[in-house]
């Protein structure tokens, strides 16, 4: 297991797997080597009991929320989906930030406070979403450097 941060990367085979939906997303629950992993995506992943597998995520109250995966025995991966969502993710998140800054700057000079909160809160929601598509991607890379 590598950790940078609050980064994992798993590699072993899958045991106790569990399939659920919630609010139409599916989520799998199994675990690798000793270690709890919740893989949520907007396409089923296909992970069977000792499948030879590959996760890289981060780790929030103990368990592993997977981002990307790889399953070396079925040859199949979530890269490309998770990379579109990355994406999609940026977009509005610079959207926001830009308005953010705008919007703070623009009260510098006319002191409306109102104007100006919403200005701090764009910048702030912008900036947490960049954030946490940068994680995504790095999930991403994580595992593409693996490819063999």
């Amino acid at each position: 297991m590598k950790t940078t941060g609050k980064f994992t990367h798993i590699k072993g085979q899958a045991k106790e797997i569990k399939s659920q939906r919630t609010q139409g997303i599916p989520i799998m629950s199994f675990s690798v080597d000793g270690h709890f992993i919740q893989l949520t995506s907007r396409t089923p992943a296909i992970i069977d009991y000792n499948d030879d597998i590959e996760i890289a995520g981060y780790k929030e109250d103990g368990i592993l929320n997977s981002v990307a995966y790889k399953n070396h025995t079925k040859n199949l991966n979530n890269l490309s989906d998770v990379k579109k969502a990355v994406w999609m993710g940026y977009i509005p998140s610079l959207i926001f930030l830009i308005i953010g800054v705008i919007m703070v700057y623009a009260i510098m000079s006319s002191f409306q406070i109102v104007v100006f909160i919403l200005g701090v809160v764009f910048t702030i929601v912008g900036f947490m979403n960049i954030i946490k598509m940068h994680k995504f991607k790095k999930c991403v890379n994580i595992l593409n450097k693996d490819i063999s």
